[in-house]
């Protein structure tokens, strides 16, 4: 049975944006020290919304294996 591609674009998706944040971590650092030129802000957002929807596009994408998982766990705990 083949899986779904959604979760491998969730995946897909959410690595990207972790790398959007990423880059927003360095603006952010560039420009702590001259606020005028918004890079600081940009930055900060760019990193808190990349993080936001990367982190649960990226735990959303692996939600098969986490289930998977979850029921080999459950199955050998309760054969003990």
């Amino acid at each position: 049975m083949k899986k779904p591609y959604l979760f491998v674009i969730l995946r897909i998706v959410g690595i990207c944006f972790l790398a959007i944040a990423l880059f927003g971590i360095v603006l952010t650092v560039i420009g702590f020290g001259d606020f005028e030129t918004n890079r600081f802000m940009i930055g900060s957002f760019m990193t808190v919304f990349g993080l936001f929807i990367g982190i649960s596009c990226t735990v959303m994408g692996f939600l098969p294996e986490i289930s998977k998982t979850t029921v080999q766990t459950q199955k050998y705990i309760q054969s003990e």
